[in-house]
């Protein structure tokens, strides 16, 4: 790692304890039906809850629903249930109206969380341009010194390594592109990030920073719903590990409370705690 970035790399994350506040979001009862098979749900019956200044880690192997959980959350599937944000209730919301309140880091960073033809100035006030008035100019027309000077202070904020703000954000290399997306993210100004996957297939030096900036976001009062396929991400930086098994959440752990082993038993299926994760927090 030090060979790669030029410089010792820290993987842990140093994460003070915190007390956290009130309730922001809010599931109870989410399903999503499987789209192929009738009898067959990807999400069951679903309920938890996470209060600000807290990360809530979901560990699984994929293809256990938690994909599914997030794509329902972000109004991309339709479920049944319901979903509170900070007292407000997106059940029936669409799209659009959710990511007024949530920050949303996909998985796919290439497919769903940018456009990689377009410019890097254009990707970072995606979300933005209807969320920001102050990017936008006379006749409700985007202000291009506007977009620039917002563009050239989160490529410098972010320390994203790129030519200029106007380069195709293809341009990049993943660990870049990844700070762009979560640049433009957590600077929207929510109440909830939604992060799935968010560091995968980058370098250790990106992972470094990004870890550091998800516990500045968290410290700063933010609620943070992080899935995750690496145990070691999660132990390091979740409050709160919520297993998936089978659609289920099937325990509830503190990571210094657990273990990976215990966690990987869960993950398998090999031990349960259903009547645990009932419990209303």
């Amino acid at each position: 790692a030090q060979a790669m970035v030029g410089r010792d790399v820290v993987l842990t994350v140093q994460k003070a304890a915190i007390e956290p506040g009130r309730v922001i979001l809010d599931i109870r009862d989410l399903c999503v039906q499987n789209p192929r098979v009738e009898s067959k749900k990807d999400v069951y019956d679903t309920s938890f809850s996470i209060r600000e200044k807290e990360i809530v880690g979901i560990a699984g192997i994929e293809g256990n629903g938690q994909y599914e959980l997030l794509q329902a959350l972000m109004g991309l599937i339709p479920s049944t249930g319901s979903i509170c944000l900070d007292g407000q209730d997106l059940t029936g919301m669409g799209i659009r109206e959710r990511r007024r309140w949530i920050s949303y880091v996909a998985q796919d960073r290439k497919i769903s969380g940018s456009s990689q033809a377009d410019s890097i100035e254009q990707n970072l006030i995606m979300t933005h341009h209807y969320r920001n008035k102050g990017l936008l100019g006379r006749f409700r027309v985007f202000g291009g010194k506007k977009c620039g000077r917002f563009s050239r202070d989160l490529i410098e904020k972010y320390q994203i390594v790129c030519a200029g703000a106007k380069a195709p954000l293809q341009s990049l290399s993943g660990g870049n592109q990844q700070k762009v997306i979560i640049g433009r993210e957590f600077e929207l100004d929510s109440r909830l990030l939604v992060l799935d996957q968010p560091v995968r297939g980058i370098d250790v030096g990106s992972i470094e920073y990004i870890h550091k900036k998800i516990i500045e976001m968290r410290n700063a009062g933010l609620a943070c719903l992080l899935v995750s396929a690496d145990l070691d991400e999660l132990f390091s930086l979740a409050d709160w590990i919520l297993v998936m098994y089978r659609g289920k959440i099937v325990a509830r752990k503190r990571p210094e409370e657990t273990t990976k082993e215990e966690i990987g038993e869960y993950m398998l299926g090999v031990r349960a705690d259903e009547a645990a994760c009932d419990e209303v927090r």
